[in-house]
């Protein structure tokens, strides 16, 4: 049986401000795609055309695009243009993949020599909250990697001295997924064999078709 657990680690000091976050984060998943109409800056393809250049000259997200270029993709098609801090100048929004497991965020702000990393995060933007047209608050979701059953949620606060100063955290949950509790049909052991040169066994009970079961009176050391 596969129970998922959400265990609150950081607070918010309105319990109903908790349970909104909460449903943001219910509806995401590794595919998942935040829908960027209505944010998107209107020139926003000659705005990644000359971050994609700048990122040539100045040597930036190299890991990126080999990964993009393994996948077949192409580093446009995942970065968004927007202006994240009101001040009239598009910004740069990259979540994609990169030379290892899962995802990858950046932010990039817009200066007046190219554009400058201002936070980065793994895995996926699920919403971005807006105040006064500054980017507020960034809703992030980390889902793991490599079979991980920890599924971790964040919130991060925009602070701002002039342009944006920082990245606070000011509300986190973690999830427990696949959690499974021991059926009856497994309650007791049971001797095997296997039978093949190389046999990859399940990592959680289940149907393994192809192994031959067999009553021994000592079993073969996996």
């Amino acid at each position: 049986m596969k129970r998922i657990f959400t265990i609150l680690l950081v607070i918010s000091p309105l319990f109903s401000f908790a349970q909104n976050y909460l449903k943001e984060f219910d509806q995401y998943n590794p595919y998942y795609v935040f829908d960027w109409n209505g944010f998107e800056s209107s020139d926003h393809h000659e705005i990644k055309e000359r971050f994609i250049e700048f990122t040539v000259s100045s040597h930036l997200l190299e890991e990126e695009k080999q990964a993009l270029a393994l996948a077949g993709t192409e580093l446009r098609f995942h970065l968004r243009a927007l202006d994240l801090n009101d001040d009239g100048l598009s910004d740069i929004i990259y979540q994609g993949p990169y030379m290892g497991e899962g995802l990858v965020v950046h932010l990039f702000i817009q200066t007046k020599s190219g554009y400058e990393n201002i936070f980065s995060f793994g895995q996926g933007i699920v919403k971005v909250l807006w105040k006064d047209n500054k980017l507020d608050k960034l809703l992030v979701h980390d889902w793991g990697c490599c079979a991980d059953p920890i599924l971790t949620n964040y919130v991060f606060q925009v602070s701002y001295e002039g342009n944006i100063h920082g990245f606070e955290l000011i509300w986190k949950s973690v999830e427990l997924e696949s959690l499974i509790t021991k059926p009856k049909s497994y309650s007791e052991s049971r001797r095997f064999e296997v039978v093949n040169e190389a046999y990859k066994l399940r990592a959680n009970p289940g149907s393994m078709k192809r192994l031959i079961i067999r009553k021994q009176e000592k079993p073969e050391i996996l």
